[in-house]
């Protein structure tokens, strides 16, 4: 082997290296994980991925997927991330970030649940009905600590950015907020604890075409207090995920239904009618005439 291959090699290992010693893992098979949230409210976590899943809007073919699939390790924030933080937990308030010192252990965070979802019945797996049709994704992640080094005492951080907010703004409006209310812990009020992560993020106009994307990081920082809040302080970084789906029409978009057989047959009944059951001219305005009786020539 020559000096130049022998050179590209040790670039390789060093360059490809977190490809396969990355904290983050998929396991997708085995039976659902149960665990409770700080509020001891139960929940049920899948062990299931589905990349996509099409649906009907009229005519149209409509398309949720998973974007990224899979999804993507993060060591810490990323500069969209970053800037979300700097907003909304300012610095003058006492709230600082920064990586933490060690990387976590290899396979510490294990995505058991990746789905793309349309639904006639909203978030009826989680026990929610009547709500009408939407579109969205689950995500489900463990915390596996294996290493001495990996922190005990964690929270959940998730910034999420979409065109479409769930606070009562209209589609098309751009949303860049910290899940969970910028409270600032996901687990606070929401399906999670120190191990389990678990999110469902949903859009009811499934004829709208969405982006949505979370980047989620495990993190210490300041204790949650007894009355759910958390004095400002140093969040430290252990490292996160990017998530998220999106959807779109995909086929006979713009399309009108052809309709069907019962609708042609509404819109003719009149002219049936018409051609059926009214008297025909011949037999109109004239008296009856009686028969004639052959004569002669």
């Amino acid at each position: 082997m020559t000096w130049n291959a022998l050179s590209s090699c040790a670039v390789c290992l060093v360059a490809c290296a977190p490809l396969w010693t990355t904290p983050l893992a998929l396991d997708y098979e085995g039976d659902p994980k149960m665990f409770t949230d700080r509020h001891g409210r139960p929940w049920t976590m899948k062990q299931f991925h589905n990349p996509s899943q099409r649906y009907q809007v009229g005519a149209e073919t409509w398309e949720v997927w998973l974007d990224p699939d899979p999804p993507r390790y993060l060591r810490t924030l990323n500069q969209r991330s970053a800037d979300v933080f700097g907003a909304r937990l300012r610095e003058a308030d006492g709230w600082t970030w920064e990586p933490s010192n060690e990387e976590l252990e290899q396979h510490s965070l294990v995505v058991h649940w990746y789905e793309a979802v349309y639904e006639p019945d909203c978030l009826a797996f989680f026990g929610f009905r009547g709500a009408g049709e939407c579109v969205g994704a689950n995500f489900g992640v463990r915390y596996a600590r294996t290493g001495a080094n990996d922190p005990g005492q964690v929270h959940w951080l998730q910034f999420v950015f979409s065109n479409h907010p769930v606070d009562g703004r209209d589609h098309g409006e751009a949303e860049a907020v910290i899940d969970g209310h910028g409270i600032p812990y996901y687990d606070i009020v929401n399906p999670a604890n120190r191990t389990y992560f678990l999110d469902a993020p949903r859009r009811d106009d499934v004829a709208m075409a969405h982006h949505w994307k979370a980047f989620l990081f495990l993190v210490e920082g300041p204790p949650i207090q007894a009355d759910n809040t958390v004095a400002p302080g140093r969040i430290t970084i252990w490292g996160g995920i990017e998530w998220g789906w999106q959807n779109a029409c995909v086929a006979h978009c713009g399309e009108v239904p052809e309709p069907g057989t019962a609708v042609l047959f509404l819109l003719a009944l009149p002219w049936i009618l018409r051609r059926c059951c009214r008297p025909r001219a011949a037999e109109l305005g004239r008296p009856h005439e009686s028969p004639k009786h052959p004569g002669p020539n």
